[in-house]
């Protein structure tokens, strides 16, 4: 259960709180934005990925048994600060990482294109989900399937450790690709065509396909370099300077998004029963201790992030301990070790039920 709550999800109430009530209690000059402040977190991580890049070309000098630590060291090292671009990016894509909306996705175009995201494409959809989280009819990503659904693709093998283990492998590398590609963990269209890299994908309104398509020029850009990398030096310098950390990367964001909006005492809504503020509600503080300093903290504020999610990551630190007082037993947080919680979450949150306007979490090897 919810670590900070104690209390069992049939026991629990569903909040019935006014957002400007939650705003009351913090206080106002956490709203506020600084330029200065977001390019100096900025800075700071790509001088790190500067630093853990030169410092790597000399581990070929280092001795053979010693290379097979320096490289997964520094590979690590990299995935964590990459992720932190990463945040910074998505606070660009939020109007939080300044006042000023060219400033923001402009740089927020750049770093994401970096590590291959479409920036416009995923800043429209995640406002989507922002504005629908865990409203089965309207969130747009990690929907749960509901029993039906499950039952449809379940085999006798479901419930068994290697198979769970393998799909959760499975999820960590190529979740966050086959999510922009194929809309995987999102709604269900029956066009095809439902990938980030669409204009007329479904998700995507007309007035957006300008963006969408300068979203595909920066990951074009960005490959285009890449190969020409590889060419003038060699696939292994490709390969260890950038493939892997960019897959550690995207492994770190599926970890940090999945269990923030996974878990077995949040509710998912249907219906009237949804709105807002129950939404932003049912996400989950997670405390990975000192990454939560590489990662900008988007873990162990995201509850506040998605009540303001226009509010800098370094302010919704700050204000997460007032909004925790305000709500009570309605603040989701959980200090279950990192890895022990996704194999936790992955294995008790299986599907929901296919009725009902508030509905939670049944295991995945829960018996039909």
């Amino acid at each position: 259960m919810c670590k900070t709550t104690g209390v069992p999800r049939a026991h629990r109430a569903l909040p019935d709180i006014e957002l400007r009530d939650i705003k009351a209690a913090i206080p106002a000059h956490l709203f506020q934005r600084s330029l200065v402040k977001g390019l100096s977190y900025l800075a700071l991580d790509l001088l790190m990925s500067t630093v853990l890049i030169y410092v790597a070309t000399y581990i070929q000098y280092l001795p053979f048994a010693l290379k097979f630590v320096a490289w997964p060291a520094m590979w690590y090292a990299l995935g964590v600060v990459w992720t932190g671009i990463w945040v910074l990016a998505h606070e660009c894509g939020h109007g939080a990482f300044s006042d000023y909306g060219m400033v923001n996705d402009t740089i927020g175009w750049i770093f994401h294109s970096a590590l291959l995201v479409p920036y416009f494409s995923w800043k429209y959809t995640h406002g989507q989900h922002h504005s629908g989280t865990c409203d089965m009819a309207r969130d747009t990503v990690f929907l749960p399937a509901t029993t039906t659904q499950f039952k449809e693709t379940d085999s006798k093998y479901a419930d068994t450790p290697i198979r769970l283990a393998w799909m959760c492998v499975v999820m960590l590398v190529f979740g966050w690709p086959s999510y922009l590609i194929s809309n995987i963990s999102g709604q269900k269209y029956k066009s095809m065509g439902a990938n980030h890299f669409n204009p007329d994908a479904p998700f995507f309104r007309p007035n957006q396909r300008r963006n969408i398509l300068l979203s595909d020029i920066g990951v074009g850009l960005t490959i285009l370099a890449l190969v020409v990398l590889g060419m003038k030096t060699s696939f292994w310098t490709l390969f260890a300077f950038y493939i892997v950390p960019y897959c550690l990367t995207n492994s770190w964001l599926v970890t940090i998004t999945y269990l923030q909006h996974t878990h077995v005492d949040v509710p998912h809504y249907r219906g009237s029963e949804w709105n807002f503020v129950r939404g932003a509600l049912a996400t989950v503080d997670r405390d990975y201790g000192m990454l939560n300093f590489f990662h900008h903290h988007i873990c162990d504020s995201h509850v506040v992030h998605h009540l303001f999610s226009t509010m800098p990551f370094y302010n919704a630190i700050q204000a997460t301990p007032y909004v925790k007082q305000f709500l009570g037993e309605h603040y989701n947080y959980d200090n279950t070790p990192v890895f022990k919680a996704l194999w936790n979450t992955f294995t008790d949150c299986g599907h929901v039920d296919d009725e009902g306007t508030v509905v939670h979490y049944n295991p995945a090897n829960k018996k039909f």
